[in-house]
């Protein structure tokens, strides 16, 4: 199970802790990993409306005009602090997926017999 709840923490940062009784430390996690995803997808809004407001993609308007499209830096900055937290919430449920699987018994080690004829 702890390897489960491991690869949830990995897939989604937060959910394998909630899985593993860590409520509160889970719950901050994914609270943190959806306001990064949140501020990411404000970029990528940015970036679609202003490709289809000037039909071309905004490097592309950079490299034409030598001008920066309304909004970049601030976006461009949104969508970093974005991913900056989203990676922080994702190591952090990585290092308590892999402190919840440390923790937890080791297989049973079943002894190899040879069979018997």
């Amino acid at each position: 199970m702890a390897t489960a709840f491991l690869g949830a923490n990995l897939g989604l940062p937060g959910l394998g802790s909630i899985m593993a009784g860590r409520r509160i430390v889970g719950t901050l996690q994914l609270l943190l990993s959806l306001v990064g995803f949140g501020l990411t997808l404000v970029f990528a809004a940015w970036f679609l409306k202003t490709w289809k407001t000037n039909h071309e993609l905004p490097m592309i308007t950079i490299q034409r005009t030598g001008e920066l499209p309304a909004g970049l830096l601030r976006n461009v900055l949104i969508g970093l602090a974005g991913m900056v937290v989203f990676g922080m919430a994702w190591l952090w449920s990585a290092f308590t997926g892999f402190q919840i699987r440390s923790k937890s018994a080791p297989p049973p080690v079943i002894p190899s017999l040879p069979p018997k004829y």
